[in-house]
């Protein structure tokens, strides 16, 4: 699963927060972020399901990648 808009942002603009590998929170600008896909076996750590991408960075996190896809597009508002 990839979601990407050429030039543009996925989420909705607030700061949400997604968990890292080894289980502590991220913060992330919504706003910022260019892709969100799953990650690809043996990526990274076995706990990592979704790798963001926030320009030229990449974050893996354990939401799988439907959840934080709803995450991020609600952009932190419940």
């Amino acid at each position: 699963m990839t979601r990407v808009l050429n030039g543009g942002s996925v989420g909705g603009g607030g700061k949400v927060r997604l968990t890292r590998p080894d289980g502590s929170p991220v913060m992330i600008d919504s706003g910022a972020v260019v892709s969100i896909r799953a990650a690809l076996p043996g990526e990274y750590a076995p706990s990592v399901r979704t790798v963001i991408g926030i320009g030229r960075l990449r974050q893996g996190v354990r939401e799988d990648p439907r959840t934080a896809s709803a995450i991020i597009g609600r952009g932190g508002r419940i």
